[in-house]
């Protein structure tokens, strides 16, 4: 059975000892959007998905030492791996425009 995204979040959060507010500035959202994405009240769109699990595999790698520069550090390592996402998406979506304009 596939773990959901709240209950990922959570786990991740917990493992890395970062605070509800720290893992929302990691993921680039705000606090109350984060806070009912880990309690499954909200789930992030389809498009973010996907850039929301990769930043939670980046984060996972890292092992943070509770700083402010370890949590400014998770920040540029989850953007990096959703702006990689992000691009892939632009492109597909680009792709598909081009196709519909041909038609």
């Amino acid at each position: 059975m596939a773990t959901l995204l709240k209950d990922r979040l959570l786990q991740v959060r917990l493992a890395k000892k970062l605070r509800q507010k720290e893992m929302a500035e990691v993921l680039s959202t705000n606090l109350n959007t984060y806070r009912s994405w880990e309690k499954g009240k909200r789930t992030p769109d389809r498009f973010l998905s996907p850039q929301i699990e990769a930043a939670i595999v980046a984060i996972q790698i890292e092992t943070p030492r509770k700083t402010d520069s370890d949590v400014k550090k998770l920040s540029v390592i989850a953007g990096n791996a959703r702006s990689g996402i992000a691009a892939k998406v632009d492109g597909f979506m680009a792709s598909i425009r081009m196709g519909a304009a041909r038609a």
